[in-house]
């Protein structure tokens, strides 16, 4: 199984990760960490497949909330996802 966890807030990245995971040949479960469109997230097996994506910003990945500063999307969710 593949898995993808990604932060889109404009649908970019979502779009292209679908596409990317999609192709794969195998079965997708996605997990959308935009903060405003957060359901629930699945972790994955040993022998799962994880693709993750994020936009970047001038050259930077996009942090989560102002409560975080400095923290972006990917280490914010790996953080409370320490089995990843």
């Amino acid at each position: 199984m593949v898995h993808t966890y990604y932060f889109s807030a404009s649908n970019t990245t979502e779009k292209i990760v679908k596409a990317v995971a999609d192709n794969l040949g195998q079965e997708v479960l996605h997990h959308n960490l935009t903060p405003s469109r957060i359901a629930r997230i699945v972790n994955p097996a040993k022998d799962d497949i994880v693709i993750f994506a994020a936009p970047v910003y001038a050259g930077r990945i996009p942090v989560v909330s102002p409560a975080n500063r400095g923290t972006h999307i990917i280490s914010a969710f790996s953080q409370k996802n320490n089995n990843i």
